[in-house]
C-alpha cells in the first residue's frame, strides 16, 4: 500500500527537485523572496483550512498511511502546502523571466479602463466568495468546491486588484505557469486516490469527475491554489518593477532607495505595500520607453549579450541594457557619419552633458527626470539618443565619473584618428572604451543586488573594480581582433599596434585606407592571434574577479564572458582570416546553457580560460 510520504518521495518530490534544478542558475533574491513569502503565507493560511475541512469530513486520509496528525491533517499534508508552492513559483519564474516585467506595464492606459479592468473583476471574485462562504454548509454536496471557493476567490480579487492589467497582458505566459503545475499535481492526485491515501467524502462533494478517479473539487482546488500563487508571483514581479523604476513614488531619499535593493528588508517590504496599487495610468510613460529604446538598440547592436543578458535578474539585466544602450548612442559620436568638425562637435555636447550630469551631489531620483538638467537644450538629438541620455540621467545617483570621462578620452582617440603606436597604447585605449564599461556593469550588478552604492567610496572593493576593468580589456582585445578587417573597410582605422606589423608603415596605410584585405591572410591571422594572446594574458587574472560578485550575477557574467570568448575560438580554429567571426544563435545558446549549468569547467589554461565580460 503506497503511504502518503511515499506520494511525496515518488512523485511530488523528484518533481520539485528537477524544476529546482533547472532553475538554479536563474534563481535571485527576488525568486527566493517569493518562495518565503508565499510559503509562510501558505502554510498559516492553508492549515487553518484544511484543519476546518477536514474536520467537517470533506476528505479524509487512510490512518496507516500518514506519519503523524497535527490538528486534524496529516503532516504529509502540511508538507504539501510547502512542496505544492515551491513547485508552482519555481515553474512560473522559469516561465515568465524572458520578458522584463516593467514592459508590462503601459501608463499610456486611460484611467477608465483600468478602473474598470480593476473594480469589475474584484467585486465580481469578492462578491462569488462571499456567496460560497453562505453556501459552504457541512454535509452538503456544495460544502467541499464552496470551502475551495470561498478560500481563493478572495485572494484573487485582491491580487487582481494590484496587477490585474499587467496578469492580463501576460495571458499565455500565466495559462502556462497555472496548467502545467496544474496538470502535474493532479495526476499525483489520481495515484493518491486511486491507492486510497486519502479519499473524497461523496457527501460534501458533487461526484463530478473531470477524468476518471479526478473530483471536479480537485481539480478545482489545484487550479484555483495554483492560479493565486501564479497571480501573486505577477503581483510581486509588477511591485517590484515599480519599485526600480520609479523610485521616487515611495521615498526620494537617496539613502532609502538604496536600502530597497536588499529584497530582504523592512525597506522593501514597505515600499512593495506602496507601490502595489498603482495603476498603470498613475505611472510615468517615458522612462519605459526609454528602456525599449535601449533594447532596441540591444537587439539590434549585440546578439551575444541580448543572449547571455537573459541569465541576470530582473533589475540587473534592466539597468545593463540601459547602460549598454547608452554607450552604443554616444559611441556613434566617433562612429557615426559627419565631418571632423560634426564629431568634434557632437563630443563637445557630450562632455557638456557629462559635466552637467555630475554637477549635483549624490541625491536619490526624486522626479523622473534630474531636474536639475535642462533639457530643452538635448531636445534636437535623435529620438532613440535623447532616450538614452534621458534613461542614464536615472541611474546616475549609483553610477561613478571617472568611467565616463574615460569613454570620452576613447571617443576623443578615435576623432583625432590617433595610431596605436605600441602595445600600451593598445591598452590605454582599450581600458578607455572597455575597461570603463566594466567598471560600470559592476557598479549596477552591486547596487541592483544590495551591495551599496558604488558611487561612494565606502562600498567600493578596489580588487573587484580591477578585475573588472582588466576583463574589460581582454573584451576589447577580442573585439579588435575580429574586427580587423571591418574596422579597416567601416571606419578607415587600425588598432594594431604598429609595434606587431611586419611592414608598419605600408600595412598601417592600406589599413586607414579600407584595404585591410590588401595584406595576406597569413599575416592579418598572426596579428589577431597576438591579440589575443595578450586578451588570455589578462584574463587569468580578471576572471578570478566574477567569484567574488554577487551569487546571482555571477553565473550569467560567467555566461556572458563565454558567449563571448568563443569568437576567439573561431578566429584560432580558421587556417586564413575571416571577415567577421562570430557564433550562431544555437551556438551562443550551447556556450550560455553549459556555463548555466556548470558543464562548462574552469580551467587555468590560458586559452581556455579567455574569459570574456561581454557588456559592451
Amino acid at each position: 500500500m503506497l503511504t502518503y510520504m511515499e506520494v511525496h518521495l515518488y512523485f511530488t518530490l523528484p518533481l520539485l527537485a528537477i524544476l529546482m534544478l533547472v532553475h538554479k542558475p536563474f534563481t535571485s533574491t527576488l525568486t527566493n523572496f517569493k518562495l518565503l513569502f508565499l510559503c509562510m503565507v501558505a502554510m498559516t493560511t492553508a492549515s487553518i483550512w484544511d484543519n476546518y475541512i477536514v474536520y467537517h469530513n470533506a476528505w479524509w486520509y487512510c490512518p496507516t498511511c500518514v506519519i503523524a496528525v497535527i490538528g486534524y491533517v496529516p503532516l504529509e499534508e502540511y508538507m504539501f502546502f510547502i512542496i505544492m508552492t515551491v513547485i508552482t513559483v519555481h515553474f512560473t519564474s522559469l516561465v515568465m523571466r524572458w520578458q522584463l516585467p516593467v514592459l508590462s506595464i503601459n501608463p499610456s492606459t486611460s484611467k477608465l479602463t483600468c478602473d474598470l479592468s480593476r473594480y469589475v473583476p474584484f467585486f465580481g471574485l469578492m462578491g462569488l466568495g462571499i456567496v460560497s462562504w453562505f453556501w459552504a454548509i457541512p454535509n452538503t454536496p456544495f460544502f467541499y468546491g464552496c470551502c475551495i471557493l470561498f478560500y481563493t476567490l478572495p485572494v484573487l480579487a485582491v491580487l487582481w486588484y494590484g496587477s490585474g492589467l499587467y496578469i492580463a497582458r501576460r495571458f499565455k505566459a500565466v495559462m502556462v505557469s497555472v496548467m502545467v503545475p496544474t496538470a502535474l499535481l493532479c495526476i499525483v492526485d489520481i495515484v493518491a486516490l486511486r491507492a486510497g491515501v486519502w479519499h473524497i467524502n461523496e457527501k460534501t462533494s458533487t461526484e463530478i469527475f473531470v477524468v476518471p478517479d479526478l473530483p471536479l473539487e480537485e481539480f478545482g482546488f489545484f487550479l484555483l491554489v495554483n492560479t493565486v500563487i501564479v497571480f501573486a508571483c505577477c503581483a510581486i514581479d509588477r511591485t517590484n518593477a515599480i519599485i526600480h523604476t520609479f523610485p521616487y513614488l515611495y521615498s526620494k531619499d537617496a539613502d532609502v532607495q538604496m536600502d530597497v535593493q536588499n529584497t530582504f528588508s523592512l525597506t522593501y517590504l514597505s515600499a512593495l505595500l506602496t507601490c502595489f496599487t498603482y495603476q498603470d495610468n498613475e505611472l510615468p510613460l517615458q522612462p519605459i520607453q526609454d528602456l525599449k529604446s535601449s533594447l532596441q538598440v540591444l537587439s539590434q547592436a549585440s546578439k551575444s549579450f541580448t543572449t547571455a543578458s537573459a541569465a541576470f535578474s530582473f533589475d540587473v539585466r534592466q539597468d545593463l541594457c540601459i547602460l549598454y544602450g547608452f554607450c552604443r548612442a554616444t559611441d556613434e559620436i566617433a562612429d557615426g557619419e559627419g565631418s571632423l568638425s560634426d564629431r568634434q562637435e557632437r563630443l563637445t555636447f557630450l562632455i557638456e552633458f557629462i559635466d552637467t550630469l555630475f554637477s549635483q551631489p549624490h541625491y536619490g531620483l526624486s522626479s523622473p527626470l534630474p531636474s536639475y538638467i535642462e533639457w530643452d537644450k538635448y531636445a534636437h538629438l535623435p529620438g532613440d539618443v535623447l532616450a538614452m541620455f534621458r534613461a542614464v540621467s536615472r541611474m546616475v545617483h549609483y553610477l561613478p565619473r571617472k568611467p565616463f570621462d574615460e569613454l570620452i578620452d576613447g571617443y576623443t582617440w578615435d576623432i583625432k584618428g590617433r595610431t596605436v603606436e605600441n602595445q600600451e597604447d593598445l591598452l590605454r585605449y582599450c581600458n578607455n572604451v572597455a575597461s570603463s564599461v566594466g567598471d560600470l556593469c559592476t557598479a549596477v550588478i552591486m547596487y541592483r543586488t544590495g551591495r551599496g552604492n558604488w558611487r561612494l567610496g565606502e562600498y567600493r572593493s578596489e580588487w573587484i573594480i580591477k578585475r573588472a576593468r582588466e576583463m574589460g580589456q581582454v573584451l576589447q582585445l577580442v573585439n579588435i581582433a575580429r574586427d580587423i578587417v571591418t574596422d579597416s573597410q567601416t571606419l578607415g582605422r587600425c588598432y594594431i599596434p604598429l609595434t606587431y606589423l611586419q611592414d608598419p608603415m605600408m600595412e598601417l596605410d592600406l589599413l586607414n585606407h579600407g584595404k585591410a584585405r590588401h595584406i595576406s591572410d597569413g599575416n592579418l591571422r598572426r596579428y589577431a592571434l597576438r591579440i589575443l594572446a595578450l586578451a588570455d594574458k589578462l584574463a587569468v587574472s580578471g576572471s578570478r574577479g566574477i567569484d567574488l560578485l554577487p551569487m546571482e550575477a555571477r553565473r550569467g557574467v560567467w555566461a556572458a564572458c563565454q558567449v563571448y570568448s568563443g569568437i576567439g575560438k573561431k578566429l584560432r580554429e580558421q587556417h586564413g582570416y575571416p571577415s567577421r567571426a562570430h557564433l550562431n544563435t544555437w551556438e551562443r545558446c550551447w556556450v550560455a546553457l553549459r556555463c548555466l549549468y556548470g558543464l562548462h569547467q574552469k580551467t587555468t589554461n590560458t586559452r581556455s580560460r579567455m574569459t570574456i565580460w561581454k557588456i559592451y
